[in-house]
């Protein structure tokens, strides 16, 4: 099938974004066809055929995940820092995680209405996000601690 979609479409990029899930002989398939490859694999998974081959791109996402990814959901395990923000104009998820990313934050977030609550692995980090909400978003109410209520 792929054979097909490479014969039939004009050569251009084909970038994969995955684990390494042994994709390196439909990789040499679409360069073949002269299609240009890249690889995006996390360092851990990647396979060395992947690192040698000199026609094929590779990028870490430890380097750029922030920048295109974001958790969703609430924190279930209550073991990550948090924040709650609240603001009576509409804020995109799209336009914090673009923020925290500008940063070179990752979160998970979770949002209830207005109510936006933003999950960090460091305090730390947590830190540098509030000063950043604060700093970006005059009107905005932030739930300092857990033990603040909204």
């Amino acid at each position: 099938m792929s054979e097909v979609f490479y014969r039939e479409s004009h050569p251009g990029v084909l970038i994969l974004i995955a684990g390494d899930s042994n994709y390196y002989e439909i990789l040499l398939e679409a360069m073949k066809f002269k299609w240009k490859v890249e690889v995006w694999f996390w360092k851990s998974g990647v396979s060395k055929d992947y690192i040698n081959d000199i026609k094929i791109n590779y990028t870490p996402l430890e380097n750029c995940y922030k920048f295109f990814s974001y958790g969703c959901g609430p924190d279930h395990s209550k073991k990550m820092e948090y924040l709650r923000i609240i603001s009576n104009k509409t804020i995109q998820n799209q336009e914090i995680i673009e923020g925290l990313a500008s940063l070179n934050l990752f979160c998970w977030l979770n949002r209830e209405k207005e109510i936006i609550s933003l999950y960090f692995n460091e305090k730390i980090k947590l830190d540098k996000a509030r000063r950043w909400i604060e700093n970006e978003y005059k009107d905005i109410v932030i739930c300092k601690n857990k033990n603040d209520s909204i």
